[in-house]
């Protein structure tokens, strides 16, 4: 949910409960009182509720309640920006805080008709059924708007199953009685198709014919972020980015806010870059915020690593770019592929840099932030499942394990071993895990057995970790090169040596087996006790 925008539903009109009230000549109480206010509109055919987005930053919000309930009702009108007042008798610690530090006004005492005035939403959760009655009979008389938690047949607005994701608030609700349950299984299941990328973001941005916001369209684009409405009214937004860049290096006040972190948000605006991380392959191990920036795109300048298959799902009108690297090809050097990623942005796109792995784990991310940071293109980073711990877990090897390995060295098998490697592959208790190396294992093995690793130490292979093919290989160091080979293993493979390594390492019943776990700090307090 955005800072501005609340969402709620609001069924049917109140104009008639409030006549009823003002002749009346009071708020009537109670929930009879209640009933014969909303009967103008009884045995009229169910409608369905209004959903509004209102903007609630600065304007009185009553919160009648202390509870739990209460206690979310406040969060979310917080969140939008609400002037709160909390009326209620007891109330918990975290509303308690809340008042303490003065982000909410608290009155500890029983809710009055009164309360209600000034304010432009009424949150009735006291769990007394006559307050509640009370308090909608009363936002009706005054004409405003009012959510009742025990009975929203009472109220003249309801709240809504949300979900904020890629710059959007989703919302449900049901049209009739209330059904929360069946509501937040419907919220659930859109996120989860928004999340997985199975939605084209990118749509209603483009402006595309037919489309709300685009020609054809009979929406407007309210709703949309700042950017992403000139874009879909067919405002160019290159030069707005440029503007945002001089005016940063300038000192001048920028157009948007200038990046605090390289985590980004969940949206991609236009003239920005998104680094992500895609993983070892397999999509579904992909981040829920790599998904959702992806769906958003324009252009996306993929490697041949990481979840390929996902670009396949892009829409038609997403331009892919490939810039993959083999074992000693380079389809695009890495100068090509930064000056891309900066002239795609600087033309108004949104681009996504999709690695394999991790960005920054040999992937050659900081280099890119670099150039993107010196072009003036504001870029962000999404964290990828790096394979250096994911290729090694799903053969079933712990990189680290109590009592046999507590601390990790991760290579760059390309290069030849430095010291630092070799004491390392010597020292026990390290597992060394190599990147790109299957290339050059013969060198890997020949470099760590004169540097003086034993020949006995457990290595093994991993190859096309968590896809179709994936093949793994177990041998002593000085005999995986020719175990290699005799499997047939030709694609990029990660290599891990050390005890973990060992066949049937999590297999209780193997030799190989983990060593017993050290004792604990208590353990060697009492035995030192017991000298």
């Amino acid at each position: 949910m955005t800072s501005t925008e609340v969402p709620t539903s609001v069924p049917g009109s109140a104009d008639a409960t409030a006549a009823a009230a003002a002749a009346a000549g009071a708020a009537p109480t109670g929930p009879a009182a209640a009933s014969a206010l909303r009967g103008a509109t009884a045995g009229s055919p169910a409608t369905a509720p209004t959903m509004l987005g209102l903007d609630l930053r600065g304007r009185r919000v009553l919160v009648a309640g202390g509870g739990p309930v209460a206690t979310r009702r406040v969060a979310a009108m917080l969140d939008g920006g609400a002037d709160v007042l909390v009326v209620a008798p007891e109330v918990g610690d975290e509303l308690r805080t809340l008042a303490v530090t003065g982000r909410v006004s608290l009155a500890e005492r029983t809710v009055e008709p009164a309360d209600t005035d000034g304010c432009w939403l009424v949150h009735a959760c006291t769990g007394d059924a006559v307050a509640d009655a009370m308090l909608a009979a009363r936002a009706d008389a005054d004409r405003v708007f009012c959510v009742v938690s025990s009975d929203v047949s009472l109220g003249s607005a309801r709240t809504p199953a949300t979900a904020s994701v890629a710059g959007m608030v989703l919302a449900v609700t049901s049209a009739g009685p209330a059904d929360p349950r069946r509501v937040a299984a419907v919220r659930d299941s859109l996120v989860a198709l928004v999340r997985g990328g199975q939605v084209d973001l990118g749509a209603v941005r483009r402006g595309e014919a037919g489309l709300p916001g685009g020609p054809g369209g009979d929406l407007s684009t309210e709703g949309l972020d700042g950017w992403a409405a000139a874009a879909a009214a067919g405002i160019a937004v290159a030069a707005a980015a440029a503007a945002t860049v001089a005016a940063s290096v300038s000192g001048a006040t920028p157009t948007v806010e200038p990046y605090t972190s390289l985590l980004g948000g969940p949206v991609l605006h236009p003239g920005t870059v998104a680094l992500v991380g895609g993983g070892t392959g397999e999509p579904d191990l992909m981040t829920v915020r790599a998904r959702t920036l992806l769906a958003q795109a324009d252009v996306v300048v993929a490697d041949r690593l990481g979840p390929t298959s996902v670009l396949g799902e892009l829409a038609d009108d997403v331009e892919v770019v490939h810039v993959g690297k083999s074992p000693g090809i380079h389809q695009v050097p890495q100068p090509g592929i930064n000056q891309i990623l900066v002239d795609k942005a600087q033309s108004g796109l949104r681009v996504v840099r999709l690695k394999g792995g991790d960005p920054f784990l040999f992937g050659r991310g900081g280099e890119e932030v670099l150039a993107c940071r010196a072009a003036g293109v504001p870029v962000q980073v999404v964290p990828g499942v790096t394979s250096a711990v994911a290729a090694p877990e799903v053969a079933g090897i712990p990189v680290t394990h109590r009592g046999t390995a507590d601390g990790v060295h991760v290579v760059n098998g390309h290069g030849r071993l430095t010291d630092l490697d070799l004491a390392a592959l010597a020292t026990p208790g390290v597992t060394v895990v190599m990147l790109m190396g299957l290339a050059g294992i013969e060198r890997i093995v020949a470099e760590a057995l004169a540097g003086g690793t034993a020949a006995s130490t457990p290595a093994a292979v991993v190859v096309r970790a968590t896809l179709p093919g994936e093949q793994v290989v177990h041998a002593p160091l000085a005999e995986i090169a020719d175990a290699c080979h005799a499997a047939g293993l030709t694609s990029t493979g990660v290599i891990v040596v050390g005890e973990v390594a060992r066949e049937g390492f999590l297999d209780p019943a193997s030799p190989g087996r983990a060593a017993e776990a050290p004792p604990s700090r208590k353990q060697l307090r009492d035995a030192a006790a017991r000298v």
